[in-house]
């Protein structure tokens, strides 16, 4: 899984190292609660393992406000994407193998 931003005319791709929350975390397993953290010069994305140790940042992201991290309200969108091909090698993405499917149990936005 890979984590991408917007960066004016292009995006900026995350090696899958960068952003862990497959296979280490298991996160199929249960629902977990995920969290974006916003501040003028940098966003903060994290997860609850719910095993008592609370949220762990899985990444962070920094810089100039209005070109990397975002000044204004802006909508969430949530999504699946089962292949990595168009972000790591900008080729087109092949159907799953199997049936996939995304489940969201809640969403709060404060």
């Amino acid at each position: 899984m890979t984590a991408a931003y917007w960066l004016g005319n292009g995006y900026q791709t995350y090696p899958p190292s960068v952003h862990p929350t497959g296979r280490e975390h298991q996160a199929w397993r249960a629902y977990r609660s995920y969290r974006f953290d916003w501040q003028p010069t940098q966003v903060t994305y994290s997860m609850d393992l719910e095993d008592g140790q609370g949220f762990r940042t899985l990444w962070t992201l920094s810089g100039a406000a209005d070109t990397v991290i975002p000044s204004h309200p802006a909508p969430c969108f949530m999504n699946l994407w089962h292949n990595a091909n168009h972000w790591l090698n900008d080729r087109p993405a092949r159907p799953p193998r199997r049936p996939v499917s995304f489940r969201v149990d809640r969403v709060s936005i404060p």
